[in-house]
């Protein structure tokens, strides 16, 4: 789905790189999180997946990157939002009008689509995030979550086959942001979508990515599974990151000789898991 080849980038008028010759690639169906400390590159990364760098914001840019299949520089934009759907870290900035159905519709009408067209698509969108009730709410009546939802389905209303996601819970409390993991699971194992996630919040992450990257300093320096990027916990820590407090835990334990298997990437498992350790101490 994505593959990304020697990617450079440079702002006008900085001496240094926001990406130094990244390489990564994504497969069809995966639900991929990006994770690094602050100023690893990981936004200039999305607006690099997006189009926006360098087409809207000029600097020196190198590298190729192809999604589904189409080198992006050589794609027109009106191709690549029926690829794909991006939703930024601000969602308020992405949002053009005061009622759901709006500002759903609002991509659409831009591409010409039929009012019976519409119809279907804004009602599919809004029940796949589960916000079905609020078609014609007030926008700005809404919590941080439910904009982060109808940013998603305006997003999905062009049916895309990739959904990137910039920092989707900095605005969010924990809960509100265990429900649109949640949803985002959702839509990529019901509906086969792709996801790509920039996150913080590394605990997200490693509890609902199939795969991970971890950037630092513009490139990818960690990149797998869950509990294989969890057992570079000394990479990670080098790097300014903290690995959760589940796989904290198992860490803690097996320096006190207590081992087990298995990485916990969520507080169920390492509850699971100790509650198999206190069974074996019986």
């Amino acid at each position: 789905m994505i593959d990304v080849q020697d990617l450079s980038f440079s702002y006008q008028g900085s001496a240094g790189k926001a990406l130094d010759g990244l390489r990564l690639k994504v497969e069809k169906g995966q639900f991929y999180g990006i994770a690094g400390p602050a100023g690893a590159g990981k936004s200039t990364f999305a607006m690099c997946l997006n189009g926006a760098v360098p087409r809207l914001i000029e600097g020196d840019f190198s590298g190729q990157i192809y999604i589904a299949g189409k080198n992006i520089m050589e794609t027109p934009v009106d191709q690549l939002c029926s690829v794909t759907g991006s939703v930024f870290q601000d969602v308020e900035s992405q949002l053009v009008s005061s009622v759901v159905e709006d500002e759903i519709v609002f991509g659409m009408e831009n591409l010409s689509f039929s009012k019976e067209e519409m119809d279907v698509r804004i009602a599919e969108s809004l029940a796949a995030v589960g916000i079905s009730n609020l078609r014609q709410a007030n926008i700005w009546s809404l919590s941080g979550g439910q904009k982060q939802r109808v940013a998603i389905a305006s997003a999905l209303a062009l049916r895309p086959q990739l959904l990137i996601m910039d920092e989707p819970t900095s605005e969010l409390d924990p809960q509100a942001s265990l429900e649109l993991f949640h949803v985002l699971t959702s839509l990529n194992r019901k509906h086969g979508m792709t996801i790509v996630v920039i996150e913080q919040k590394l605990d997200l992450l490693f509890r609902f990515c199939d795969r991970l990257a971890i950037m630092d300093k513009g490139s990818v320096v960690l990149e797998g599974g869950s509990r294989d990027v969890l057992e570079k916990q000394d990479i990670l820590e080098e790097i300014g990151l903290q690995v959760p407090p589940a796989a904290r835990l198992f860490f803690l334990l097996k320096r006190v000789g207590v081992h087990h298997s298995s990485i916990p990437v969520s507080e169920e498992e390492a509850c699971g898991i100790l509650a198999e350790i206190l069974d074996k101490g019986r």
